[in-house]
């Protein structure tokens, strides 16, 4: 009797533990309120639709290591709704085969924090259609991986907000597209130590409003071409702001077709291949380098003003830039106090007939010519000028530039180039 017993105890107790098990794993993946399906009840899979607030409030969270699967995933799908979404915790998954709409055309919220990882093979969107106000948030070391687009702000009055924050919190995507359409907008901001690594391009402003705020030792580098103000009436703006914090980049695009500012402040650094500002008609630029140690080197040429549009560019107070080679086509650069801008790529740094340099306490350096071209292309102001043309040359207040020739006073100094 008590041999049979004992054998029972046994054939049972693997029976109990993968009960335990089970449970386990389904408590791992909570939804609360308006979840269709609820994966609680029926397991969502890679062909799966899943929506978090279709027509109300509805939440999930995925945590303590379980992994979730979907074909799209969709946050506040209507007008009424509101979607939320947290991925938390070592080894928790969201993997969607295509993408996530976080606020279709309600309000939608995707938290991805310490440790959490979600997948995407086409784009996240967040902020798609109408009013709706909806944000992405990666902080504490969680990680996004996007195979195609990043979107904030897509469509009519939408806003998307998106935030990368801390050490090791990161977002891998191809391409980014803030302040998609009509009089939408949208902001990335990524602070404290967060990474944002693009593969291609980024389109600060396409035909509506972007920003991007690289702030506390953040840093974003892009792959390919980012372009502000892409379309006429867009805006896009770009901050680096504060020791360690960095914006990286091959082609720059600041007041393409529409306006684009930038502003490199308080240590902040800008490294570019080339730089254009103000490129196509109706295009303005303006860049501002200010404040101790803020630095933007580019690696070829800075053309300021070109096509019909117009670029104001400024350095001073400790800010430096450095250029390969020089081209002030149709605006003005200013080099204020404490200022510093060098071009050190051998060439002439060449000013247009709708070209002005303007000192303003600062310092101006080129190992090559500065050559005025046209009878209204200006130098003025008071600072230091060296060029291998004059040599260092202090500059007093009633410098004067015309017909290609560099006065100061009544003296003659640089005839004919």
């Amino acid at each position: 009797m008590s041999r049979s017993r004992w054998i029972c105890l046994v054939l049972l107790l693997p029976v109990a533990c993968s009960v335990v098990s089970l449970d386990a794993a389904r408590a791992a993946i909570v939804s609360e309120g308006d979840v269709v399906p609820d994966p609680e009840v029926t397991p969502w899979d890679s062909s799966t639709t899943g929506e978090v607030g279709q027509n109300g409030y509805g939440s999930l969270r995925i945590n303590e290591g379980s992994h979730l699967d979907s074909s799209y995933g969709i946050l506040g799908h209507s007008n009424a709704a509101t979607g939320e979404v947290t991925v938390t915790g070592a080894g928790s998954k969201w993997e969607n085969t295509y993408g996530i709409y976080v606020g279709s055309f309600g309000n939608g919220t995707l938290a991805i924090a310490d440790g959490g990882l979600v997948t995407v093979g086409t784009n996240i969107a967040v902020g798609e259609h109408g009013n709706s106000s909806s944000e992405m948030v990666v902080f504490g070391g969680g990680r996004v991986v996007i195979a195609g687009s990043l979107e904030g702000g897509r469509y009519e009055t939408s806003q998307g907000r998106i935030t990368v924050n801390g050490s090791g919190s990161t977002i891998e995507v191809g391409y980014v597209i803030l302040g998609g359409h009509d009089s939408s907008s949208g902001t990335l901001r990524v602070e404290n130590d967060g990474l944002v690594d693009v593969a291609t391009d980024v389109i600060l402003g396409e035909a509506a409003t972007g920003q991007a705020l690289i702030l506390s030792g953040a840093d974003v580098t892009v792959n390919g071409t980012t372009k502000m103000g892409n379309q006429a009436g867009s805006r896009g703006e770009l901050t680096v702001d504060g020791p360690g914090s960095t914006w990286t980049n091959a082609y720059l695009y600041v007041g393409y077709s529409g306006s684009g500012t930038v502003a490199v402040t308080n240590g902040g650094m800008l490294s570019t291949s080339y730089c254009y500002l103000g490129d196509q008609p109706g295009g303005a630029g303006t860049m501002t380098v200010n404040g101790a140690n803020s630095t933007w080197s580019l690696a070829g040429d800075l053309w300021i003003g070109q096509s019909g549009g117009s670029a104001t560019v400024t350095v001073a107070d400790g800010g430096v830039a450095t250029t390969a080679r020089l081209h002030v086509v149709r605006g003005t650069l200013t080099v204020g106090q404490g200022g510093s801008l060098r071009v050190t790529g051998g060439d002439n740094v060449d000013v247009a007939d709708e070209g002005r340099i303007v000192m303003d306490g600062g310092t101006l350096a080129t190992t090559g010519l500065l050559r005025l071209n046209g009878n209204h292309a200006a130098l003025t102001g008071h600072g230091v000028v060296n060029a291998a043309l004059w040599g260092n040359c202090p500059l007093g207040t009633g410098l004067t530039a015309s017909g290609g020739k560099l006065v100061v006073g009544d003296a003659t100094r640089a005839d004919g180039v």
